[in-house]
């Protein structure tokens, strides 16, 4: 029996602290599952990256969870955290699914708590406790010095290529989106190795300067010849394997330990972790839009694939021009969907099949170029309907696509409009949201899927702002439209402008443009154009909701909220 570190009565199970103290603490993670977390706990973690719905915080290697917005004390875009920072978070539950939910912690350093606690897997110990079993363990002793750990990384990373290098690589490989990777070295991360920041020192004889001379991957010269390329599409049937593929980058971002490329083919997006140093950029000439070739090792980290670099070389030439015909081929084969079919067989909605079918390929080609798709709709039930159509489409594409689990909320956004009009305020907004993704997680520019608005001249203005960033704009609206418009953006689906006279909803219209993208979620959307009617919805779509289960009586109150 243990005796907690505050007051002294006696704990259960060996544990150092009482329920009653459980949130004095602080606790450094040293688990391998999100199930080990306590809720109400408070813990230190290390900042991986934003997103536009909160921030990603690393508790352990492989054990990410999600700071929303909407626990934050400030704004999201006030936050002076950057990549890397330690920061203390309080964990508020575990999903079934494994997502850890996070909440604000206002205490921010080791000192304004009144301990701190190792947790490891389900035990508790005392920092001390744990240096004394691991005293030939620099790197473990350095992650309960938080202020120091920085500092010792890189002394470690430089100087001591024989024992704390491998220990780094180790950690700083552990997950894609790891990012202090030298900070927590235990024997359960140490476990599963890094093969590019492993094998680069260790092959060496002089481990300390081949990282140094070369962080641009002084990998590239060992690409074996005789290995054969591999579709991305199958390394989850490769785990374990080494491997080569070629691909372009879709996306660089640069973690406290390795740097992470997204690299596309024609078969999908993977995950690729180069390793220099913790921090450090590997391979800074390869840019987004760059064709290259990678060795190196399969591994599932928390579920997803991703692959651990050995040598990633650029590709020019035939070499790179047989990547990029691969992806436009394969892009026009799988963005532009076979038909349209509209829901209840409405025969207006099959008049405008050219201009749907159009929004359906820019949307399903958006997903297979990795490119986020941002959709802004009316704070009206016939837009948020429209919204949710596009969202339940579009999501399974991303997972499909995409071998990172939370690709989801990178990928796509759904928000609401102010005002009826897609205006120079909101125009605003998405600009500055967009560049600061762009720039902050070397993201590409989205593609605006505007919804029940954007169709008429008092959205020209917002619309030309995103003209100059070069983003495309499709829009799908079923009320009144002017004819200027069709000129300011990609794409335009109006029944008036089309000379189509019927009774159509928005998100009636966006219900069957939804089929098209994905027709394998066209069950769950039958319900969905009724709904959108305030009043007088068509009896196809009234019928349609009630084989759907939503009768009339559920399908009215619905559309009134």
């Amino acid at each position: 029996m243990g005796s907690c570190i505050i007051c002294g009565v006696d704990v259960d199970g060996g544990g150092r602290i009482c329920e009653s103290h459980q949130e004095d603490v602080a606790f450094d993670f040293r688990g391998n599952s999100p199930n080990q977390l306590v809720p109400s706990r408070f813990y230190r973690g290390v900042v991986d990256g934003y997103a536009e719905f909160g921030v990603f915080i690393d508790l352990a290697p492989g054990v990410t969870g999600l700071l929303h917005r909407s626990e934050l004390d400030r704004r999201l875009d006030s936050l002076d955290w950057e990549p890397g920072d330690d920061v203390f978070v309080q964990v508020k539950g575990v999903r079934d699914n494994g997502n850890i939910d996070l909440a604000w912690s206002i205490r921010q350093a080791d000192r304004e708590f009144r301990g701190v606690l190792v947790q490891d897997g389900d035990t508790e110990h005392l920092p001390e406790e744990i240096d004394g079993e691991d005293g030939s363990d620099g790197d473990a002793a350095d992650r309960d010095e938080p202020a120091e750990t920085e500092s010792k990384e890189a002394d470690s990373a430089a100087s001591d290529a024989s024992e704390s290098e491998p220990a780094d690589a180790d950690d700083a490989g552990e997950t894609s989106e790891a990012t202090d990777a030298g900070a927590e070295t235990s024997e359960a991360a140490a476990s599963d190795a890094v093969s590019d920041g492993v094998d680069d020192d260790s092959q060496s004889d002089d481990g300390d300067d081949s990282q140094s001379d070369d962080d641009a991957g002084a990998e590239s010269d060992d690409l074996e010849d005789e290995r054969e390329r591999v579709e991305i599409g199958t390394l989850s049937e490769a785990i374990g394997e080494s491997i080569r593929i070629d691909g372009e980058v879709v996306g660089v971002r640069q973690t406290g330990g390795p740097t992470v490329f997204e690299i596309g083919d024609e078969t999908g997006v993977v995950d690729v972790a180069a390793f220099v140093e913790p921090g450090v950029r590997a391979h800074p000439n390869v840019e987004v839009g760059d064709a290259v070739r990678i060795d190196g090792d399969v591994e599932s980290h928390r579920g997803d694939v991703q692959v651990e670099s050995e040598a990633l070389v650029l590709l020019d030439g035939d070499e790179a021009e047989a990547v990029r015909r691969r992806l436009a081929e394969a892009l026009t084969d799988e963005a532009r969907p076979d038909g349209l079919q509209p829901l209840a067989g409405d025969e207006a909605v099959a008049e405008l099949t050219d201009g749907l079918l159009d929004a359906a390929e820019a949307l399903r080609r958006a997903v297979l170029e990795s490119r986020p798709i941002v959709v802004r709709h009316p704070a009206t039930a016939d837009g948020y309907v429209a919204g949710a159509a596009v969202e339940r489409a579009v999501l399974p594409l991303i997972r499909e696509e995409h071998a990172k689990s939370d690709a989801e909320y990178h990928y796509f956004t759904r928000r609401p409009l102010e005002d009826p009009v897609y205006d120079m305020d909101a125009a605003t907004n998405d600009a500055t949201r967009m560049l600061q993704d762009r720039d902050r997680h070397d993201e590409k520019l989205p593609l605006f899927l505007l919804v029940g608005t954007g169709s008429t001249v008092e959205s020209a203005d917002g619309i030309d702002l995103l003209s100059v960033y070069g983003v495309d704009a499709v829009v799908v609206d079923a009320e009144v439209a002017d004819a200027e418009t069709r000129e300011a953006v990609d794409t335009l689906v109006s029944p008036e402008i089309d000379g189509v006279d019927a009774n159509l909803s928005t998100g009636a219209l966006v219900a069957s443009l939804a089929s098209a993208v994905n027709d394998e979620v066209r069950a769950d959307l039958r319900h969905l154009p009724a709904v959108s009617y305030w009043d007088d919805a068509p009896d196809r779509y009234v019928d349609l909701a009630r084989d759907a289960g939503y009768d009339a009586e559920r399908v009215v109150p619905v559309a009134h909220r």
